[in-house]
């Protein structure tokens, strides 16, 4: 562990239990680790990898005024501070060459990556999950899923003409709200939602049905997310995520996480991400066995190609790395929020 993290919090366990005043240091540590490692090869970051860059960054600047509203130490708002200088010129270096790699979809989702990106928290817990059932179809139309976000940001292309921003179709509600769906399929859904509220086009998708009015919005999000965390809380139920799955967990956390569901941050999860990070600070595949990493690569490779992953160096993944650095900075703003 980094020196500069030991004056915040003693290490302490209680019943061999990780406790928040335990995990601090150790997201600290995580979350400069990770955030050295994409600057030292911000060449081979992809648009996934950067709007998790950019996620996170938004987390630590809610980290940082939570800080600054209350009595909280000045070493740690000045290695807040260092963080957020540090993963701004990393973006801003990485921005070039992902328009190169990829101009097409660099243009489309631009808006996505070219600032921090901070959601709406509203904190709120789960109770009585017993009911909740994890739908079956994990069937995605990604291209159309990327259509309809592009439509929502303004970047998408019809007839040689930029359509304009907050565009709902028909169409993209029938994909974004059909039910009994699972893993990245339902994980891409509520994506839509963040987005339309990121983007202020709450009052063109109410336009469409009262239940998607801004108040609706949030109870899509409610159901959504509690079916994403039994999902989660499944895959995690031997205390451990599976390698195929770590990528999985993540986008699960970070994406409903950063609204606010707090049933993401139990210490056995946050201490169960710190162990998924390699010592170079990023998310890799892993080598568990050769089948494990032939399974891994076609699925990357073909039936998940909507996660865009990009190796870099030293094993580490674009994608998986993005996540992991965005789910991190939420955990640090979470225990800043708790324990300052």
């Amino acid at each position: 562990m980094s020196p500069v993290v030991v004056f915040v919090f003693a290490l302490t366990i209680v019943n061999g239990a990780p406790t928040k005043e335990s995990l601090l240091p150790r997201v600290i540590d995580a979350v400069d680790r990770a955030i050295k490692f994409f600057s030292s090869d911000y060449s081979s970051i992809n648009v996934d990898g950067l709007f998790g860059l950019r996620i996170g960054q938004g987390q630590i600047i809610k980290a940082l005024e939570e800080c600054e509203s209350r009595p909280c130490s000045p070493e740690l708002k000045a290695l807040l501070r260092r963080f957020l200088a540090e993963i701004d010129v990393t973006c801003q270096k990485a921005m070039p060459y992902i328009e190169q790699d990829s101009p097409e979809y660099f243009a489309r989702f631009r808006e996505t990556i070219s600032k921090p990106y901070i959601l709406k928290y509203r904190p709120f817990r789960f109770h009585g999950m017993e009911d909740v059932e994890i739908g079956h179809n994990k069937e995605y139309d990604e291209e159309e899923g990327d259509r309809c976000y592009a439509r929502l940001l303004g970047t998408f292309q019809e007839n040689d003409r930029t359509i304009p921003r907050c565009n709902v179709t028909q169409p993209c509600l029938d994909l974004v709200t059909k039910g009994d769906t699972r893993r990245y399929t339902i994980t891409h859904q509520l994506l839509y939602f963040i987005v339309v509220e990121h983007t202020g086009c709450d009052e063109k998708l109410g336009e469409h049905s009262s239940s998607l009015s801004a108040s609706g919005i949030r109870e899509i999000e409610d159901r959504l997310c509690q079916k994403i965390y039994k999902e989660a809380s499944m895959l995690a139920k031997e205390g451990s995520v599976k390698l195929g799955s770590q990528d999985l967990f993540l986008e699960q956390s970070v994406l409903c996480g950063s609204l606010g569901y707090e049933n993401f941050f139990k210490p056995s999860y946050i201490d169960m991400v710190l162990k998924m990070q390699a010592p170079e600070g990023c998310f890799k595949i892993g080598v568990e066995s050769d089948s494990v990493v032939l399974e891994l690569m076609g699925r990357l490779g073909a039936s998940r190609k909507l996660q865009r992953e990009q190796p870099m160096k030293d094993g580490c993944l674009s994608h998986k790395s993005g996540l992991g650095i965005g789910t991190l900075a939420l955990y640090l703003r979470y225990l800043v929020r708790s324990l300052i």
